[in-house]
């Protein structure tokens, strides 16, 4: 008898030993990384054509923001170039004829310096052309300087106009990323300005497993390890999967109440993501499972 319970006992420790080795080596619940996506200009939302659970692809143009005030402004400043344009080139016009003028004046300066210095002609001759010199240089030199402030102020419009084309391309929502629409905030006729919440977008196909491991599992895994996933085919069976170890915390933590761990008694536990490419069969927090090759 004492033979027998020996051997029951043996076997029942088999048993067990057996089910926990079978128990993978880590667990947790699948998450993608989100982006949630903000409007940039201001003003009525004249379309926004995204549904939840649509897929958009990248750069793809999926909304429009009224641009009337904007045009509007922009208008205005391409006026007002225009007219700076026309006052420089008026300006850079008399800066010429007056320095023709002055070349003019300049000869005109040298004959009488000649007829004088030959006592053909009196001071006051000479002294009147070198003022009329004089007057002429200060009205080149004063017209320059308006040349250089009609350039300044039409830099600063084009400075403007810059700024205007920026945020008329604000206007046009463009997606960032291939992906899977998670949820829609707004709807088209809605007003909105910079910073209101549009939709939130995650891409699927590159799902993390976020699992957690006891400090004694922590040597026998490192960033870029190649990893086997499983996620749950029915009651009886799993899908396998490859995943691979993208981030090991730093630092560990509380097990989370809803998480398991191969060990049954471990209060600490350190968080690891493991990237696995998504066929369609990964949700956003569906559970999963992993052992380490």
């Amino acid at each position: 008898m004492r033979r027998i319970l020996i051997l029951m006992t043996a076997f029942l420790l088999m048993i067990s030993c057996s089910k926990k080795d079978d128990r993978s080596d880590a667990y947790g619940n699948f998450e993608s990384t989100e982006i949630t996506i903000s409007a940039q200009g201001n003003g009525e939302l004249l379309s926004f054509d995204i549904n939840e659970g649509e897929s958009l692809q990248e750069k793809q143009v999926v909304g429009q923001i009224d641009t009337t005030i904007l045009m509007i402004k922009k208008k205005q400043v391409l006026d007002n170039m225009e007219l700076m344009s026309s006052k420089i080139q008026s300006a850079e016009l008399n800066l010429k004829a007056m320095k023709r003028q002055k070349e003019l004046l300049q000869k005109e300066q040298n004959r009488v310096k000649d007829l004088f210095d030959k006592e053909a002609t009196t001071e006051q001759n000479l002294d009147k052309i070198t003022t009329e010199l004089d007057v002429s240089n200060l009205k080149i030199k004063a017209l320059m300087q308006d040349i250089t402030s009609l350039k300044i102020q039409k830099q600063s419009l084009n400075n403007q106009l810059n700024e205007i084309l920026e945020n008329l391309s604000k206007t046009r929502i463009i997606n960032p990323i291939n992906g899977v629409v998670l949820t829609k905030y707004k709807e088209p006729k809605e007003l909105v300005s910079a910073g209101i919440l549009l939709y939130k977008i995650a891409d699927l196909q590159k799902m993390y497993l976020k699992i957690f491991v006891s400090a004694t599992q922590l040597d026998d895994i490192k960033i870029g390890q190649k990893v086997e996933v499983l996620i749950d085919r029915n009651e009886d069976d799993f899908h396998k999967l490859s995943g691979k170890i993208t981030w090991i915390s730093a630092s560990s933590e509380f097990t989370p109440k809803n998480i398991q761990t191969k060990e049954e008694r471990v209060d600490q536990v350190y968080a690891v993501k493991v990237l696995v490419k998504n066929d369609g069969k990964i949700k956003i927090g569906m559970p999963g499972e992993v052992n380490f090759y």
